[in-house]
């Protein structure tokens, strides 16, 4: 007969699967999990702060909001039952894992005196409870055992509050693996801003202890996440590409604006791609970091870029377009700010492997990015084609002129007299109401335009005549 592990004993034996392989990794996955928790807690006006410092030899999480608070009752379903979650249509979490993994991590590898779960709540602002959780890995149940708790009360003239103070202690990186996650959930935090409430504060703290002190803020604004966007790049509407699409349970909107390099020898190594990633797509990370994530892996397909005539390459963290090929007179030099913002509404996990779900999004992102990129080269046709169709259309605009004026002057400077067929110059011929050289010209002009003109960058023009 074969016996079934426990869960939490099953999720603890693997918890390098789940994201936790390493100090590092741990650090990252744990802060990513208690922020999307208190973004799940928070209201209107709401308030969330996270706190990163050193408590003897580990460090600490801290992250508070001023959400709904929880009953105490409700407290110990943070760790409840493994794979059960907690979690609602279309808010974000690791759907029954994310917590618990984090929990069980810092049961490992932090000394009793230190472990533990602190969840210090209030729901109504009357009394505080404070509790420290543990989950039994032996329990069939996986059920969390709540070691100690206490409860504080509130005089009735404070102030209403409500909200929820979460800390874990997990084990210290060293400084260089310390400074990687540092460098990890920067971009990770920026990218909020195109994404959260107008009316959401997000306050986080890196302590002096850790090294060198971090302060990232976003303050409410009057500014909805897409005005905020058109504010940074310093664009109209009209002049970025935004689209917004739910293709099965996933919802996935998409922002893009192509503005010229400040520098032209920037792109000697590449156009520099800035993507601001978020949303709870990435229920699980292996020991790399975000940017090895569903977005990433379809920003990084070739049959993406491909129609545009580029290649997207990751380089350290940063993403880069290249053209094979580009030479000093193609005069494309760019740089592409890409926002993508992914939210599921009712997809349940399902899998212990990050690959398989994974890919019950890219199918979707790839879809988006897609119809984004035809729109955003529909808009800059000149940046983002192909360099045998872009220096076809260079021929089409400066060669077709000379050549014109050319044959035109020859036909002036002839001494001989020409013999035509007057059918071109009878209505809707090509010499019909040509009266004077200038009008050859542009005669001449429109016509190989309109035969050379190539399809993917404009339409070929009409023949104009007097009385069009």
């Amino acid at each position: 007969m074969i016996r079934q592990p426990a869960p939490a004993q099953f999720v603890h034996d693997h918890l390098e699967v789940l994201g936790f392989g390493s100090p590092r990794a741990a650090l990252v996955q744990t802060v990513k999990e208690l922020f999307e928790n208190a973004l799940d807690a928070v209201g209107d006006n709401g308030m969330i702060r996270l706190h990163l410092r050193r408590n003897g030899d580990y460090l600490e999480v801290v992250c508070t909001d001023n959400g709904t608070g929880m009953h105490v009752n409700h407290i110990a379903q943070l760790c409840g039952g493994v794979f059960a979650t907690t979690k609602g249509v279309g808010q974000i979490g690791k759907f029954g894992l994310g917590l618990k993994a984090a929990l069980l991590y810092s049961q490992e590898h932090v000394a009793a005196s230190h472990g533990g779960l602190q969840v210090t709540t209030t729901l109504h602002s009357r009394e505080i409870h404070s509790t420290k959780l543990y989950i039994d890995t032996a329990a069939s149940n996986a059920s969390a055992v709540l070691a100690e708790t206490k409860q504080f009360a509130i005089s009735e003239a404070h102030e209403a509050f409500s909200g929820t103070e979460v800390r874990l202690h997990l084990p210290l990186p060293d400084p260089a693996a310390l400074d990687d996650a540092m460098r990890v959930l920067s971009p990770y935090f920026s990218a909020l801003r195109y994404s959260i409430a107008s009316d959401l504060a997000v306050d986080v703290v890196v302590s002096s202890d850790l090294g060198q002190p971090v302060h990232l803020q976003h303050v409410p604004t009057p500014l909805d996440p897409i005005d905020r966007f058109l504010c940074d790049v310093g664009s109209a509407y009209d002049g970025i590409v935004h689209v917004e699409d739910t293709i099965g349970d996933v919802c996935i909107n998409v922002l893009a604006h192509v503005r010229p390099l400040v520098s032209a020898s920037a792109s000697d190594e590449g156009m520099p791609l800035h993507v601001y990633r978020y949303g709870n797509h990435v229920p699980l990370l292996d020991d790399g970091d975000l940017s090895q994530c569903a977005i990433s892996s379809v920003i990084l397909r070739s049959s993406l870029w491909k129609p545009l005539g580029f290649k997207c390459a990751l380089r350290g963290r940063a993403f880069v377009l290249t053209r094979p090929g580009l030479d000093a007179e193609d005069d494309v030099a760019f740089e592409l700010v890409l926002v993508v913002d992914v939210a599921t509404t009712a997809l349940k996990y399902c899998s212990l492997t990050k690959t398989s779900l994974d890919r019950t999004y890219e199918d979707g992102i790839d879809r988006v990015l897609v119809a984004g990129l035809e729109k955003l080269q529909a808009l800059h046709p000149h940046r983002l084609t192909p360099l045998s169709l872009l220096r076809g259309h260079r021929a089409y605009t400066e060669y077709v002129p000379l050549i014109a004026t050319a044959v035109t002057a020859m036909v002036q400077a002839s001494t001989s007299h020409v013999h035509l067929d007057a059918a071109h110059f009878a209505p809707g011929g090509f010499l019909f109401a040509v009266a004077s050289p200038s009008d050859l010209e542009a005669r001449l002009v429109a016509k190989m335009r309109q035969l050379l003109a190539p399809s993917s960058l404009a339409p070929p023009a009409p023949m104009q005549t007097p009385n069009e």
